[in-house]
């Protein structure tokens, strides 16, 4: 899954589709440069930077939680895509 800063969307806070293009660039390569910083690549930076930047660390507390809900809900969809109309009527799952 590609990270992006999809949140905001949902309140339709964005109306130029070259400025919603360009924030997802940006978010993915700050989460790109994030998980090297956190040793989450394949070969940490040294993780000064979060200490000295407290903003950036909550940031990228913040967008971990997010890509994990996202990452969650995406493993749901994909489940209840394979069950069939009567399953999910058995199963009392609401969609």
């Amino acid at each position: 899954m590609p990270c992006s800063d999809g949140r905001d969307r949902d309140g339709g806070c964005y109306e130029n589709p070259e400025t919603v293009k360009r924030l997802d660039t940006a978010t993915r390569l700050l989460c790109f440069l994030c998980k090297k910083l956190d040793g989450q690549g394949e070969e940490p930076i040294d993780n000064q930077v979060f200490i000295e930047n407290r903003d950036l660390f909550k940031w990228w507390q913040n967008h971990k939680k997010e890509d994990g809900k996202m990452q969650e809900e995406e493993k749901k969809q994909a489940a209840l895509q394979k069950l069939t109309p009567e399953e999910i009527k058995l199963l009392k799952i609401k969609i």
